[in-house]
């Protein structure tokens, strides 16, 4: 795949960011969705045929005969036995579980027509019949004889009219209809098959891989005995009409595996469709499905962050450069905050208040792999194999595979890597609490392991403290819970580290989608103690490879640079206070200070850079070239040093 994906510091290693974006921009997408459906009308995406001479129906069955039970409550006797009801009305059908359903008949084995003569015209066949998933999911598989089998899935309620073509039918041919993975049965109704010269099976348009803005090629699938094929390619105006780049254009018929033609001369920044009809002689299916024309990219530039605007002790606007070929941007904030007493400290903290669907006894099982943002205070935590229980998140694994909850990332690199983790868990069974499970406990640095602490399970708590010694700059904290017949519920966890005074915390606060602007303000509180930062990632939906073919997914940049917002004395030169004076020079700053205090130096990026202990007098530090923030006590600068 030629897609890249930016790493994320706030992402589990478990899960690759487009899985977390899309949940960011599901509604959005949804609009999408519900807008492109709307084209596909508006473009004519009807399947209508030409002419279609001298049709022949071999057989045009309703079920008007099984008249028992109801498509709600079909019946509950099963009359695809030797000599039942469907062989007497239907001489020649087999079946296995065939049950009435008030005209129609609801499938739970399979059902066979009889054999029939379908070898006119060549064996042309079309087949058309409707079908109901009961429960809204499963699909139907279509065979003649002994030939390929087509499958026609189902998600969602309502009928579903179904069309498919066969070239080679033969003077007794049967079809046969199987439901799959459709526990409750396919209901199904008006099969009919006919035979004609002008049967033409309609295409399959595939993606386009290869658009760069100005130019596409047009893919679809072949239509066997297709002697050429009419592409159309067309944008959509605001009266809902089409404007075609071409229209009609024939193409002729390959050998190829995916038929193509390239098409030049888009407009930049329109967005296009095509749809494609194949042709026999002078016979002409209907049109495909319109396909868009999205943009092949293989990658977007990272965003470069800009100075904060609009800065005050009640907010600031951040900024950032526009990407090519972005559609959007997410902005992540980032709270630090200058610890003023030496404290324990909660770098983060959840108690899952926000999880108020199913029971400890009950539980609601999520999504394999799910970012928990609904269910948390703190964008960022991910599980795998999870349930929710009322003010619970609980960690169900499946046979070999563990559970895990896994924390967004985190700065403990404070107090020499030391940290403790305060969570309050009971291991579960059918029969109630559990005793001797284990939880294994990874510290992460990004994507390596670098400490494992096994914890053993006691029924008679639920409190544990579990004391960490590795952590750094960016953490992550799993809980991996292995015993598959049982479940761990989580009631409440932080993580906490003991601070001293000047030391910094930093933690992450939001996410926000912006879709059109290169900027977001934000209105925190900010102090002496307390800045924020900001970093932005570009996003985009592009063509991505996917079984068996593509299909439209999502790019990443890298992350930004981070900015600080933070109110500050901005004097860039220089700065002199009745306490203490700091002047940038040649390879670092000079300070000059009447007593003895603590003093702190950052970096723009917020990280500490120095942190040393000056007495009264001069001292020159040694320093990067670049813009510094010097503190000391309530008073801080802002240097450049040369």
């Amino acid at each position: 795949m030629f897609v890249s994906f930016y790493k994320n510091q706030y992402i589990c290693r478990h899960i690759s960011q487009d899985v977390y974006l899309n949940q960011l921009l599901l509604m959005k997408k949804l609009f999408v969705v519900s807008l492109w459906m709307v084209v596909l009308v508006l473009a004519g995406n009807v399947r209508l045929q030409a002419a279609e001479g001298d049709t022949i129906v071999v057989l045009n069955e309703r079920f008007d005969a099984f008249t028992e039970g109801s498509e709600n409550a079909p019946g509950a006797t099963d009359i695809s036995g030797t000599g039942g009801k469907l062989q007497k009305n239907l001489p020649g059908w087999q079946g296995n579980r065939v049950y009435e359903a008030g005209g129609m008949l609801l499938v739970k084995g399979s059902l066979t027509t009889a054999k029939s003569d379908m070898s006119t015209h060549g064996g042309n066949v079309r087949i058309t019949f409707r079908m109901k998933a009961v429960g809204g999911f499963g699909s139907m598989k279509v065979q003649v004889d002994n030939g390929t089998a087509q499958s026609f899935y189902q998600m969602g309620e309502g009928w579903q009219d179904i069309m498919l073509y066969v070239i080679d039918g033969k003077a007794t041919s049967s079809v046969k209809f199987t439901p799959e993975y459709a526990f409750s049965g396919i209901l199904i109704d008006d099969v009919k098959v006919e035979t004609s010269d002008a049967f033409i099976a309609v295409p399959e348009a595939l993606l386009s891989n290869d658009s760069d803005g100005k130019s596409f090629t047009a893919r679809w699938k072949p239509v066997t005995n297709a002697t050429a094929y009419l592409l159309d390619v067309f944008t959509v105006l605001d009266n809902d009409r089409p404007e075609y780049l071409v229209h009609d254009l024939e193409v002729a018929a390959t050998t190829d595996n995916v038929q193509t033609m390239k098409v030049e001369g888009m407009k930049e920044g329109v967005t296009y469709y095509y749809k494609v009809r194949a042709k026999k002689g002078e016979y002409v299916s209907g049109y495909s499905e319109a396909m868009q024309v999205v943009k092949a990219i293989s990658m977007l530039a990272t965003p470069v962050a800009t100075e904060a605007t609009d800065v005050s002790e009640a907010g600031f606007t951040a900024r950032w450069e526009a990407v090519a070929d972005a559609e959007d941007y997410n902005v992540y904030l980032s709270k630090i905050e200058e610890m003023t007493e030496d404290r324990e400290a909660t770098v983060i903290s959840e108690d899952f208040a926000k999880v108020t669907e199913g029971t400890v006894e009950y539980p609601q099982y999520l999504k394999t792999r799910l970012m928990l943002d609904q269910y948390t205070v703190t964008p960022g935590w991910y599980a795998e194999l999870s349930c929710a229980a009322t003010g619970y998140i609980g960690l169900a694994p499946y046979g070999s595979s563990p559970a895990l909850l896994c924390s967004p990332a985190l700065d403990l690199s404070a107090d020499n890597g030391k940290f403790s983790i305060k969570v309050k868990m009971k291991g579960y069974s059918y029969s109630g609490a559990t005793t001797g499970d284990t939880v294994m406990v990874n510290v992460y640095h990004a994507d390596k392991v670098v400490e494992r602490i096994k914890v053993t399970l006691d029924d008679t708590q639920s409190d544990y403290v579990i004391n960490g010694t590795k952590g750094a700059a960016e953490t992550y904290v799993e809980l991996e819970f292995l015993n598959g017949s049982h479940k761990l519920y989580i009631d409440e966890i932080a993580i906490v580290q003991n601070l001293r005074k000047g030391d910094v915390l930093k933690t992450m606060m939001s996410v926000t989608n912006v879709v059109g602007e290169t900027s977001l303000r934000f209105d925190v509180p900010l102090s002496q103690t307390v800045r924020y930062g900001y970093t932005v990632v570009a996003h985009a939906r592009t063509v991505v490879e996917s079984y068996p073919d593509y299909e439209i997914g999502d790019i990443y940049s890298e992350r930004s640079n981070e900015m600080i917002a933070s109110v500050v004395i901005d004097n860039i030169e220089s700065a002199t206070a009745a306490r203490f004076t700091v002047k940038g020079v040649q390879g670092g700053v000079v300070i000059e200070s009447t007593s003895a205090r603590p003093i702190y130096i950052y970096g723009m990026d917020g990280r500490l850079l120095k942190r040393l202990d000056a007495g009264a007098g001069s001292r020159f530090v040694n320093l990067p070239a670049g813009v510094v923030v010097v503190k000391a006590g309530q008073e801080t600068r802002k240097i450049i040093v040369r």
